[in-house]
């Protein structure tokens, strides 16, 4: 299966094509709220891989309307994350912790 097109110019941003502009609407959404660089980048970012490498390849949807939550459901079963920028990799937590035993 071939992964999102990619935009010409901007380097690691999929392509989200006629779902672009409401992405763009989003990052101006949340810089209005005040929210912080890293997380208006992150949050679109995982939007627009959504649109791009989901919506519109495999789904064939070309508009929000047209998606609905059994799509998100599709698409964070799969094993398909973006791919992680250098340097922005989370490591998993090496040693799993154990909840506090609550017997009564």
């Amino acid at each position: 299966m071939a992964g999102p097109r990619r935009r010409h110019g901007r380097a690691g941003q999929p392509d989200a094509g006629p779902l672009g502009a409401d992405i763009a609407s989003f990052r101006l959404h949340l810089a209005a709220e005040g929210k912080a660089a890293r997380t208006v980048q992150g949050y679109t970012g995982a939007v627009r891989w959504f649109a791009a490498a989901y919506l519109l390849g495999q789904a064939g949807k070309t508009s929000w309307e047209q998606a609905d939550g059994h799509d998100v459901r599709q698409w964070t079963a799969r094993d398909n994350p973006p791919p992680h920028r250098a340097g922005h990799h989370i490591a998993p937590n090496p040693r799993p912790t154990a909840l506090p035993d609550r017997r009564g």
